[in-house]
């Protein structure tokens, strides 16, 4: 790469990264005041950011207002620029930053503190008890000992409380807990062979069929791979060498079988952004985002090319969008939609 194609990837980037601040709806006057200052510093900085305003219009997507005025700084220009926009954008890495300016489009959580739970007062074993949800539904389940779970849709866990800990499976999709806090009775997540410990805080967790997601809202979260999860549970050993520890804005995303990554800042994407019917990612594959829609959708959607897999996208949409998320994704990159029935659609490269 040049070093002309390099700042102009880097103006870009730039540009994305303002696009997506300035709709997140949280924009105060020093950011005002920042972008301006930012805009004006360079011709391009201006064209490139136009492309991306205008390019969102162009294709409907539903958006918060900027913060500032973004067309009387520009000086709006109302041409179709989409086709300019797809020129550069072929490069999947241009892709990434062009969809990272829907990035900050999500919902902002009044957060509920967690209760405490009285020390005394007696606990019997519980029998395992089973909750799941069909597509596109959103259950708030609260269990024996206060903690509400927001189940995702076409989700399952199962969970049993003892004297001494409290412990639920997530056997598939995603939940969100708001753990109430029992310093006796730790609070325990296990997802295949993944364990995750907590005393009382909220966090989600995604079960994404060989991969294992957890992503820290409040409060602090060991993540773990012990090589007999239930002994660590029966035992509340606090011993295992091989963990990770995530507070507020961290994420981790671990595959099974394979050690722990290093833990990731995900403080642009909200924690459980899907209990308020938006879903959001940032730089993840293809087969991620389409594995969440097709949880929320009776059309199922497939991708026909492998490689397609790992594709990385950043977006954020409604649930209730798929019709406009295959239209970017179409506009976007060199694929094809193909709506093979009213059950079915495929995506595949273009020929």
């Amino acid at each position: 790469m040049t070093t002309v194609d390099q700042r102009a990837e880097q103006i870009r980037r730039e540009a994305g990264a303002w696009h997506a601040r300035l709709h997140s709806g949280e924009i105060n006057m020093n950011v005002r005041d920042q972008f301006e200052n930012w805009l004006h510093a360079d011709r391009d900085h201006k064209s490139v950011y136009r492309d991306y305003e205008q390019v969102y219009r162009d294709l409907e997507i539903s958006m918060p207002m900027a913060g500032v005025n973004v067309d009387e700084i520009l000086g709006r220009n109302k041409q179709n620029v989409v086709d300019q926009f797809k020129e550069w954008i072929k490069r999947p890495v241009h892709a990434v930053g062009a969809l990272g300016s829907v990035l900050a489009i999500m919902l902002i959580f009044t957060m509920q503190q967690p209760t405490m739970v009285d020390p005394n007062l007696r606990i019997v074993n519980l029998p395992e008890v089973s909750y799941s949800t069909e597509i596109a539904e959103i259950s708030e389940i609260t269990l024996e000992d206060g903690t509400i779970v927001t189940l995702g849709a076409k989700s399952q866990i199962e969970a049993q409380f003892t004297t001494t800990n409290r412990r639920v499976n997530l056997l598939s999709g995603e939940a969100f807990f708001n753990v109430t806090k029992d310093p006796n009775r730790p609070f325990y997540v296990a997802v295949d062979d993944t364990l995750v410990r907590v005393v009382g805080t909220q966090f989600e967790v995604k079960n994404l069929k060989g991969h294992v997601q957890v992503t820290v809202l409040e409060g602090i979260v060991e993540v773990m791979k012990p090589e007999i999860i239930p002994d660590i549970i029966d035992l509340a050993s606090l011993s295992v060498k091989k963990k990770q520890v995530l507070t507020a804005g961290q994420r981790i995303t671990g595959k099974y079988k394979f050690p722990l990554p290093e833990v990731e800042n995900a403080e642009h994407l909200e924690a459980g952004s899907w209990r308020k019917g938006r879903l959001a990612y940032e730089d993840a594959p293809l087969s991620e985002i389409i594995g969440d829609l097709n949880r929320y959708h009776a059309r199922q959607v497939k991708l026909v090319d492998s490689d397609l897999n790992d594709l990385r996208m950043t977006i954020s949409f409604a649930t209730t969008d798929i019709e406009q998320v295959l239209k970017t994704l179409e506009a976007l990159h060199p694929v094809k939609v193909e709506y093979l029935s009213a059950s079915e659609i495929l995506i595949h490269h273009k020929f």
